[in-house]
């Protein structure tokens, strides 16, 4: 049973990866569906994979997903950064991912298009890369990983 909960995590964490890695935005939905928030995506953290079985077999029969992602300039404030128990997570193709928090707000996560078909979110990756590498955010960014972390232990 724990290789199966550390496969779904590592599975939806590599599958990020990918996306965050060519860059990728989010639109934010309320639970009304109405649109909130449009952010660009720095970095994807999936902290915990929370099985759900099915009580007459004892099998796996779904995963909640505790994430933690961080916006680009995400050293503005912790605003940025973002800690959400993901109730559902269902891959459109690829490049799409929707997922669902308890609250029924929804993130729909894609990776940009090609720089010929759309530059301006790839001109803001090159920029942010630039501007992480040179204030040097590595520890910024642990630090901030750290206390959402220990955010999320405390709900659990």
């Amino acid at each position: 049973m724990l290789e199966q909960i550390e496969r779904a995590k590592t599975d939806l964490q590599s599958k990020m990866d990918a996306m965050i890695t060519a860059g990728a935005g989010c639109f934010i939905a309320d639970e009304k569906g109405d649109r909130v928030a449009s952010i660009l995506i720095s970095s994807f953290e999936v902290f915990k994979a929370v099985p759900f079985f099915d009580r007459s077999t004892g099998e796996i029969i779904h995963f909640d997903y505790w994430i933690f992602f961080q916006e680009f300039y995400f050293n503005n404030g912790m605003q940025y950064s973002h800690l959400a128990r993901m109730k559902k997570v269902e891959w459109l193709n690829d490049d799409n991912v929707e997922m669902t928090r308890e609250d029924g707000w929804v993130f729909y996560i894609s990776k940009f298009d090609s720089p010929e078909l759309d530059p301006e979110p790839h001109r803001q990756l090159q920029n942010w890369q630039k501007y992480y590498q040179d204030n040097r955010l590595e520890e910024v960014a642990a630090d901030l990983r750290t206390e959402f972390f220990k955010m999320m232990e405390a709900q659990l």
